[in-house]
């Protein structure tokens, strides 16, 4: 049950990987009338989803890294990623 007073997160852990440190501190903001990707500093195939003031992160399939031009996981080779994993 969502409460929506507060802006919540909900973390999937798809195919064994961890919420990375400082995910749950404040990184991301969601606004309650906001629907949106957005990149993870820090981690190329990590990427958060924000909708109506809920936070999910979710993960890239393997070979694939979150685009913030297109919003969606593309090839590594056409996303510049000045994070090495």
């Amino acid at each position: 049950n969502l409460d929506k007073s507060k802006n919540q997160e909900l973390k999937l852990d798809l195919g064994g990987v961890r919420t990375p440190p400082g995910y749950g501190q404040g990184m991301f903001k969601c606004k309650d009338n906001q629907v949106a990707f957005q990149a993870f500093p820090g981690r190329c195939d990590l990427y958060t989803l924000c909708a109506c003031g809920v936070k999910v992160l979710l993960e890239c399939a393997p070979g694939l890294y979150f685009d913030p031009a297109s919003s969606a996981c593309n090839f590594i080779q056409l996303v510049q990623c000045p994070h090495s994993l």
